[in-house]
């Protein structure tokens, strides 16, 4: 959420030089660690603001947690809610004569207001930074589309011309090496083209309906299968083909599936399993999507829910580190339908384990 820049200048810098069209610095160590300086700044401040605000979300969690037969209101409803009730009950002390007790219980509504305030401009400026980045990545689609076209006749020269047996054997190695870079180039391009298809597309946000689980894990599965059968981990779907949402966004479920077996790939390590499993009971669908690999403790595991607290602390070459945004991102969109998510204990042989709950 930071919009902004740096300006330098040579003076009273001995380790800045500048480059030949004046445009800029020489990358060099004194520049890289200015850069590093303010980058490690910025990363500070937003964890500390995040922080700042914990115990306010923790306990309006709390409460949204509270045992209720109405589905779970966002947080901002539900603060509304509790600033209703707040000047409800300082009306009837006022009546009373009461001028200490409705004191106090203006007081509460007062920070109750502060937090949703807090709470709907964080969502809001979220939102736009999203919807900027959607809307870029909508129109990618074309752009990867075009280049997947290129790469498959691409690929199958190539493998023409390795077939020829008068090449030395050193280049016929090389075009070998080659070979197999197209191919995983065309393979990711058609990974992200069928992801951003079943996201960004008209079809699949025109219309909230019921969907089958199983097809939309699935669904979000395509764009790790590559990854997860590079690493020989087994993914098993036993979500019951009759198990359905709630009237929901197709996308929505793309990028919940999505963002958790990013994340389940990353903690499962080479030759692990994941495994997703689903039941349907008083009016609930109940799934569990559980992982081998890196554990992750139920008792402490809210934290992951906070934005920009990453559970993967390594850096992977194709899904990258994590911006800590997965999580908090896909419990806004559960909520939104009175849903929850949560870790939970994972069943024998597996460490890892996180339940989504959703209504009929």
């Amino acid at each position: 959420d930071y919009f902004g820049a740096v300006f330098l200048t040579e003076g009273g810098s001995s380790s800045l030089r500048m480059l030949v069209n004046r445009e800029g610095f020489v990358p060099e160590a004194g520049y890289e660690h200015l850069v590093s300086l303010v980058r490690t700044g910025i990363d500070l401040s937003v964890k500390v603001r995040a922080a700042a605000s914990v115990e306010s979300r923790e306990a309006r969690r709390k409460r949204r947690a509270a045992p209720t037969e109405v589905p779970v209101r966002s947080g901002v409803t539900s603060s509304l809610g509790d600033i209703v009730a707040l000047i409800g009950d300082a009306q009837k002390l006022a009546g009373k004569g009461d001028v200490k007790g409705v004191s106090k219980k203006l007081s509460k509504a007062q920070e109750a207001a502060a937090g949703a305030t807090e709470e709907l401009a964080s969502e809001a400026t979220m939102l736009r930074v999203l919807a900027s980045v959607g809307t870029q990545m909508a129109g990618f689609v074309h752009e990867i589309n075009g280049l997947l076209v290129m790469t498959g006749p691409l690929e199958r020269t190539i493998s023409r011309i390795r077939e020829d047996k008068a090449l030395p054997r050193p280049l016929r190695r090389d075009l070998g090496k080659l070979h197999a870079s197209v191919g995983d180039l065309h393979r990711s391009l058609e990974r992200q083209a069928s992801y951003l298809v079943d996201v960004v597309t008209p079809d699949a946000r025109r219309r909230r309906s019921r969907h089958g689980l199983a097809d939309r894990f699935d669904a979000g599965r395509r764009l790790i299968d590559h990854l997860a059968g590079r690493r020989s981990i087994e993914v098993r779907n036993e979500i019951p083909a009759d198990l359905k949402s709630p009237p929901m966004f197709p996308a929505e479920l793309t990028a919940i599936f999505a963002n958790l077996l990013t994340n389940a790939v990353k903690a499962a390590r080479t030759g692990g399993t994941i495994l997703a499993r689903g039941t349907q009971t008083d009016g609930r669908v109940m799934l569990v999507i559980e992982n081998t690999g890196a554990a992750v403790d139920p008792k402490t595991a809210e934290r992951w829910f906070r934005p920009f607290e990453s559970t993967t602390a390594s850096v992977d070459p194709v899904l990258g580190q994590g911006m800590g945004l997965g999580l908090p991102i896909t419990r806004n969109i559960l909520e939104d339908y009175g849903g929850e998510i949560r870790f939970v204990a994972p069943s024998d042989g597996y460490a890892t384990a996180i339940e989504i709950v959703l209504p009929e």
